[in-house]
């Protein structure tokens, strides 16, 4: 199977690397954008829409206390692609994510589908649902809330997520399957982690070969329902 053509992503460093660089800086509001990844509209509507949610998770504040109990999370990510070369992206595809969180016991679970967007300037689909059941490996699915620390006279605690999901997509374009892994690292907002977002990573390849060869960098968002 091709480790190239579902995405055309850039390379696995890339991919790592954006998942520093997107933690904090983007973000969305509640609800979530139409378009791409099972909303209405068009693969650009769908990207505007992504972008301008991702504006509201900081103006929720961080979440300050240790959350307790399952929650249950949607929202959704967006993969930049990057070309064959890796000279420049070529596209994005946003998906469609649900989440459960169990805050007692530190564990996520979930699932990333209905994947669409645009590569090359056509429209595409990725059809197939990336799970964190599929994950073999050692890869963490963990909701994270550390020890409180003082800040301003206050105790206060940070909660992070790491999830990993895997599964086979299909390319509408080429036909082509191959094995995804996405990888979501993110902080938690809000009163009582409200929402999560941060940075993501979608890794390609065929792991009955040399391993996941090529990714892309992105974003997510997930709001508690």
């Amino acid at each position: 199977m091709t480790t190239i053509g579902v995405f055309r992503l850039g390379m696995i460093a890339c991919a790592c690397t954006a998942l520093g660089a997107c933690g904090t800086s983007s973000s969305g509001g509640a609800g979530g954008p139409g378009g791409g990844g099972g909303g209405g509209g068009t693969p650009a509507q769908a990207m505007a829409a992504f972008d301008a949610a991702m504006d509201e998770g900081p103006k929720m504040g961080p979440t300050t206390i240790n959350p307790k109990g399952k929650a249950n999370y949607a929202g959704k990510t967006k993969i930049n692609t990057i070309n064959e070369n890796q000279t420049g992206f070529s596209g994005f595809v946003i998906g469609d994510l649900e989440m459960e969180a169990d805050f007692d016991q530190d564990t996520l679970s979930g699932t990333a589908t209905n994947f669409k967007g645009q590569i090359d300037d056509k429209d595409v689909t990725l059809d197939g649902t990336l799970d964190t059941a599929n994950i073999t490996g050692n890869e963490p699915n963990m909701v994270v809330t550390s020890d409180p620390i003082e800040v301003a006279g206050q105790k206060i605690h940070t909660t992070s997520l790491l999830g990993a999901l895997e599964g086979k997509l299909k390319n509408s374009l080429t036909d082509e399957t191959a094995d995804v892994q996405l990888i979501l690292q993110g902080t938690a907002f809000g009163a009582n982690a409200d929402r999560f977002q941060g940075g993501a990573a979608a890794i390609i390849g065929n792991k009955d070969e040399v391993g996941f060869a090529f990714g892309g960098s992105g974003e997510f968002y997930l709001d508690r329902q």
